[in-house]
């Protein structure tokens, strides 16, 4: 494939050491010794066909997991309908439904040490073999067994992919696009779960889980033209391959080499420190600037989830029959809330170009208070309320809690932890995401039963209230900030964004 820069006509190459593609050796040093270089290059149709398969990749990857995810709202419903030995009754329902989350943190854990040893690019092809192989399990499954290892191994691919995912997006991003990058896997996911409600309200569950096997063969071959990220390879000691790997995500030699420059400095500075102060991974985990980030990314992630934000995607169709939401096919109910979710999936990333994470998820938490207890009053007062006034509130519920609550909790973990520790505390998180959202999920069952559906939506509200406090008084702003920036500020003093003002030595940087 030939490309145009300047007068320059050059080869898209490939190293065949790495598997990795950038620009060709004469552009880059060509680029390095031009004046043009210490300029932002005028853009070119090549520059928005590579962001363009950038975005691509990271919505049909992303594709995967909501596919994975929302798979047991059709997968649930069509079972119960049948006879013989995969009908299910609610608890090996609740099973179905809970057991992705529960595996993620089997997957979760083995993607920081993929990460550190196979790089960010090495991890994601992993994952899609085994979001292959789930489905490959549950096209053949004849018994329950066969589908409970069908999700186990999609749970485990989830993570395999979500932590790597944002782990690189981060890592590639430029400081001005990483919230608009991160995002775009939050698109992608509200995608496959819109698919695979509209596969699963016209198609049988098996023929489902065929076709989901596609996404993960096209999403491997788009990765293989993709660079490596250059946070890793510096990290592994191979500048000038970092430098190659910048420069083609920058398209500027000067900014990638400033770039590497700083991870260099970095990551020196980290092994000096280390060589004067040797510390095992343990102590470095539970210093003061790991465990504030940890502790602030986890609290918000337990808010996440027991807000109800997935346990919608799991059940979904469900609970849509089951509170009388609309007199129609609950199947096309769930695909217009799928709908709804990526609609708003999408306002969100283009608000994240212009506003900051803390107003989005502020409203984001209120909203879905507000919306949450209006829900479960009307299911309160009256025994048939209206079913289309149900459905607007639900809606609302949909609309304000994936604006905010769905997405930025996941896009965070790339970019609010030290690179060190990013890929290990990433993992961490991700599987006390899971771990919340098991509990979430197995209880449903039950607290249908205990707290009837008003409680459980009141539930969510107090929730939500309780997250919007705790966003407001520490939860860092990170737009417009490099990941530098971000690793500095939790090197301050101050637990709460609301007191970063008393510090001293930061406090003109952080305002």
């Amino acid at each position: 494939m030939s490309v145009k820069y300047g007068a320059l006509e050059n080869t898209f190459n490939r190293d065949d050491e790495t598997d990795d593609y950038y620009f060709g050796e004469e552009l880059y040093q060509h680029a390095r010794t031009t004046e043009d270089s210490k300029t932002v290059p005028e853009r070119t149709w090549w520059d928005t066909l590579l962001e363009s398969f950038l975005v691509t990749y990271l919505l049909i990857t992303a594709a995967n997991n909501g596919m994975i995810m929302g798979y047991s709202a059709v997968l649930l419903p069509q079972l119960r309908a049948v006879n013989g030995s995969l009908h299910i009754d609610d608890d090996m329902g609740s099973w179905i439904a809970s057991i992705n989350s529960a595996s993620i943190p089997i997957g979760a854990l083995l993607s920081g040490i993929l990460m550190n040893y196979f790089g960010r690019k090495g991890a994601l092809l992993i994952y899609v073999a085994a979001v292959a192989v789930g489905w490959v399990f549950i096209v053949f499954a004849e018994s329950h067994t066969f589908v409970l290892i069908g999700r186990v191994f999609g749970g485990v691919a989830t993570s395999l992919g979500m932590v790597p995912g944002q782990v690189y997006i981060a890592e590639i991003s430029h400081q001005s696009k990483r919230g608009a990058y991160s995002s775009v896997s939050f698109v992608g996911l509200s995608f496959g779960i819109l698919i695979i409600y509209i596969l699963g309200s016209v198609l049988q569950w098996r023929v489902v889980a065929g076709l989901s096997t596609i996404i993960p063969i096209i999403s491997a071959l788009m990765l293989l033209y993709l660079p490596e990220s250059p946070v890793w390879y510096i990290r592994k000691g191979n500048i000038e391959k970092a430098r190659k790997a910048c420069f083609w995500f920058r398209r500027n030699v000067r900014e990638a080499q400033e770039e590497v420059d700083e991870l260099m400095r970095r990551v020196n500075n980290e092994k000096r420190e280390s060589e004067i102060n040797p510390q095992s991974t343990l102590s470095i985990l539970c210093s003061k600037q790991i465990i504030k980030s940890f502790v602030i990314m986890n609290i918000l992630i337990m808010f996440q989830s027991l807000s109800g934000v997935y346990l919608f995607v799991f059940y979904a169709v469900e609970i849509i029959s089951e509170i009388g939401a609309v007199d129609m096919n609950h199947f096309l109910v769930g695909v217009i809330t799928a709908a709804v979710r990526l609609v708003f999936t999408i306002i969100a990333t283009i608000s994240l170009a212009f506003v900051g994470r803390r107003p989005i998820a502020l409203t984001s938490a209120i909203g879905t208070g507000i919306s949450a207890f209006t829900l479960g009053t009307i299911l309160y007062i009256w025994t048939t309320p209206n079913s289309y006034l149900l459905s607007t509130i639900l809606l609302c519920y949909i609309s304000a809690n994936t604006i905010g609550l769905l997405i930025l909790p996941g896009m965070m973990l790339g970019e609010i932890f030290p690179a060190k520790v990013r890929a290990t505390c990433g993992s961490i998180s991700f599987s006390m995401f899971s771990l919340f959202t098991f509990i979430i999920t197995k209880l449903y069952p039950i607290l249908k039963q205990t707290l009837k559906f008003y409680g459980i939506f009141w539930f969510f509200g107090v929730i939500s209230f309780l997250a919007s406090i705790y966003i407001y008084i520490a939860l860092p702003e990170t737009k417009g900030k490099t990941l530098n920036d971000i690793e500095d500020y939790f090197t301050n003093d101050n637990w709460l964004w609301v007191t970063r003002g008393n510090n001293s030595r930061t406090s003109q940087q952080n305002q």
